[in-house]
């Protein structure tokens, strides 16, 4: 529990708006997704929506397919409070 008060203290929450839904649709009918990578889609779609430029992640390359409309730059384990497993 102590590493998710960390995440909340540092974190800042988006809204899930109408503009998100929208946008998912929008990069749907660009890039096909399915499964977990609808998910990716639509954590690409918040940023967007919220116009922040770059999604910091360990899983790179499921966030490219949605350049330009977002950057995906790269994060080693434990370079974020609460960064997911290595791989």
């Amino acid at each position: 529990m102590a590493n998710v008060d960390q995440i909340l203290r540092r974190a800042t929450r988006l809204e899930n708006c109408d503009g998100t839904w929208h946008t998912w649709l929008r990069l749907l009918e660009r890039v096909p997704c399915s499964g977990k990578q609808l998910h990716d889609a639509y954590v690409a779609a918040t940023a967007i929506t919220h116009k922040i430029p770059t999604i910091v992640t360990q899983n790179v390359p499921h966030f490219r397919r949605f350049e330009p409309e977002i950057r995906a730059g790269g994060s080693t384990p434990g370079a974020c409070v609460g960064a997911g497993r290595a791989n």
